[in-house]
């Protein structure tokens, strides 16, 4: 009963973080430059997953696996937070995480395309009904309504699929979160040219800013992906955590609602539920696949 308890909290909680994310990113982009938000808030979650890692007396990395975790960093964290941050300027924090949720899809087809595995009539389904949802949200007002912020979320959902790609081909030689941990270790370096952009907009930051930007890289990036790891950890499989990852777009628009007080559009409870739908079945096709691939070892 106690680690039913913890997995769920931990869970939830992680989910929340993650989903608070995108709403305070919103706020932070008054003020910042894309780039000097994404240093700042990955330095100060390096700070966290650095002491973390020494904690756990984790493992460094194996030379011939730098340039992997280089490539990590770079398409799951620092151009992807880089190109998100540019979108959610102008797009809401609810459109930005349906866009994001479909990064399980995204990476279905890449890995049909670059791995060869196979989709299967379901997980074809589901990639056609998430699509319908995501055309929904953004054309609900014609097709000269989509603005450059719906493009840069398409190419930053595409990137962090990419990443989830790579992630997959390291994950029997590392833990989900250490093979996190060491990306955004690698994504922080990659952003380090952009270190004296980010320190003459923290000359005189204005408190409120200053205060968004440490939460954004020690709570939605170090505390959220520790308690990640911490309910894989505690899951009887990844599929119980990974079951869950489908509320965060739900989360994103609720805080949304209570912290900016923005309503969603019509279209965005549409194309959302069908976004969910299909989600939904990726995982369900995805945990048969599992459970075949299993018996016929």
């Amino acid at each position: 009963m106690k680690k039913q308890v913890c997995f769920y909290g931990s869970t939830l909680s992680a989910l929340i973080l993650l989903a608070s994310g995108s709403v305070y990113t919103k706020i932070a982009m008054e003020y910042f430059t894309a780039p000097a938000l994404t240093f700042i808030r990955f330095f100060f979650a390096s700070i966290f997953i650095a002491m973390y890692l020494v904690y756990k007396k984790a493992p460094l990395p194996k030379f011939k696996d730098v340039p992997y975790f280089f490539l990590m960093g770079a398409s799951g964290f620092a151009l992807y937070m880089c190109i998100f941050n540019l979108a959610i300027k102008s797009v809401s924090a609810a459109t930005a995480g349906f866009f994001i949720a479909t990064s399980p899809v995204i990476t279905a087809i890449m890995a049909r395309v670059l791995l060869k595995e196979k989709i299967g009539v379901l997980g074809c389904v589901s990639v056609f009904i998430s699509f319908c949802g995501i055309i929904i949200i953004t054309l609900w007002n014609g097709i000269l309504s989509i603005n450059t912020g719906t493009l840069w979320l398409v190419l930053a959902v595409t990137l962090f699929s990419f990443y989830n790609i790579l992630q997959r081909k390291i994950a029997g030689h590392y833990s989900p979160f250490i093979a996190t941990a060491y990306s955004l270790v690698t994504g922080t370096i990659i952003m380090l040219p952009f270190l004296p952009e980010a320190y003459s907009q923290l000359i005189d930051i204005p408190n409120k800013y200053l205060i968004i930007s440490i939460y954004l890289g020690v709570f939605p990036t170090g505390i959220a992906y520790s308690l990640w790891s911490v309910a894989l950890h505690m899951a009887t499989k990844t599929s119980q955590a990974s079951n869950f990852l489908f509320l965060t777009p739900l989360i994103t628009t609720l805080l949304e609602v209570i912290i900016l007080g923005v309503l969603p559009h019509a279209s965005l409870y549409i194309g959302g539920i069908l976004v969910l739908a299909g989600l939904v079945l990726m995982g369900g096709h995805s945990h048969q696949s599992g459970k075949k691939s299993q018996a016929e070892k």
